[in-house]
């Protein structure tokens, strides 16, 4: 007998057959089809009608493939280019001066293409003493007051990664009108122009005082140096005093750093030492900071300056320092922001009070007696894992035995003697 295919689902059928017994096809489509071609409309629907399943799942697969390509970029972090491998660039718009030498990665890679543009207004305008600058938030894809200083923040984060050469800088004001969606932005000067160059000759000095002192030592009697130099020349300072926020407050003997100043100053002593690090912007708690994390035998650890060196420590051991802020990982306080640009702190081997083996549980007082005995200081420094026991027996210890003073700050207790 004589067949024909149903061109819709290509089922052999007699010739004189009216329906295609499997789908149902009538025989006028079937007419139709073997004497006139199909227009590509209809071609296009029984492709779609009879692979609708396959395409649908061809959708999942590219849209699953999209978000996962978006999700990897977002939480893909970006490597510090190790010291010993940083090449000035002459014509780079981050070659700033001769203090460091900037690679402008958070300028590459945390900002878009308009934030960048906004970066290069604020680095133009600083390393020209300009007041300050302005622009239409709408001109650069924001919708929103909202949208335009979360970007701002964000670009300045950037900037002071990228750029703790820049001492003159202090920090910025900025004041967002919604009704003609005008951004200006105010800086604040630590230095000024006619004071630049006297204030970098001062850093530059003492950059290569640092690196002559440490020209042997190992990668963490660098850190060790580094973080006694700091804390030795300096006290926490005045919040008010602008100066305070660069790194120049750290070298001159006219003002005294907060967090901003401290990690500034320690950013240009581990390059010029040789140490790869970066600045982190973030926060303790409800409080903005900015503190360091360094390389040492290629991991990394937080180096705080700041925490050792409060006007309580100073007073209670006017001329020691205190370790809590060198080389840690009790880092829950510590909430980073821009963490795709930053280092995960994972190192072990070198942290302080376990390298110096002052890491102590503390199990009664006997126990505490006879482990203070094994120093020969009058202060004795120790990380205590269960500080919640040690701080409630804290006026009993010392009483007992016969203890100086006693000073608790976040895990670490400072004995004296």
């Amino acid at each position: 007998m004589e067949k024909k295919r149903c061109p819709n689902c290509q089922v052999e059928m007699p010739v004189d057959a009216k329906m295609c017994p499997r789908c149902g096809y009538s025989s006028e489509l079937m007419d139709m089809e073997a004497t006139e071609k199909p227009s590509l409309k209809q071609e296009l629907w029984h492709f779609f009608h009879k692979h609708f399943f396959l395409l649908c799942i061809f959708v999942l697969v590219l849209l699953f493939a999209g978000y996962q390509a978006y999700a990897n970029w977002h939480n893909q972090s970006f490597d510090l280019v190790p010291v010993s491998e940083l090449v000035r660039d002459p014509n780079s718009i981050h070659n700033i001066n001769d203090l460091y030498i900037s690679d402008g990665r958070n300028y590459e890679y945390l900002l878009n293409k308009k934030e960048k543009k906004i970066y290069e207004m604020l680095l133009n305008s600083v390393d020209h003493f300009e007041e300050g600058f302005s622009y239409l938030y709408s001109d650069y894809g924001y919708q929103s007051k909202y949208q335009a200083t979360q970007s701002l923040k964000k670009i300045n984060h950037a900037f002071i990664m990228d750029h703790p050469e820049l001492f003159q800088y202090g920090t910025i004001s900025y004041q967002v009108n919604e009704t003609t969606k005008e951004v200006n932005v105010w800086i604040r000067y630590a230095s000024s122009k006619e004071a630049y160059e006297e204030d970098k000759n001062l850093i530059e000095t003492e950059l290569e005082r640092v690196k002559e002192a440490t020209k042997s030592f190992s990668e963490y009697e660098k850190a060790k140096y580094i973080y006694e130099y700091l804390l030795k020349n300096n006290h926490y300072g005045n919040k008010d005093d602008i100066r305070s926020q660069s790194a120049i407050s750290a070298f001159s003997e006219s003002s005294f750093p907060v967090c901003a100043g401290f990690a500034r100053a320690s950013q240009l002593l581990f390059q010029r030492v040789g140490l790869t690090s970066t600045i982190v912007p973030g926060s303790i708690g409800n409080t903005l900071h900015e503190w360091n994390i360094v390389s040492i035998g290629g991991d990394f650890y937080h180096f705080d300056a700041t925490a050792g060196s409060g006007e309580t420590i100073k007073n209670f051991m006017p001329d020691g320092v205190l370790y809590n802020g060198f080389l840690f990982d009790h880092d829950e306080d510590y909430n980073i922001e821009e963490s795709k640009m930053i280092p995960k702190p994972n190192g072990t081997k070198y942290l302080y009070y376990s390298l110096e083996n002052r890491v102590y549980r503390y199990t009664g007082i006997e126990d505490l007696k006879e482990k203070l005995s094994t120093y020969d200081t009058e202060y004795v420094e120790l990380e205590i894992t269960n500080m919640a026991s040690f701080r409630a027996e804290r006026e009993e210890i010392k009483e007992t035995l016969g203890i100086q003073d006693l000073l608790i700050t976040g895990s670490v207790a400072l004995i004296k003697k």
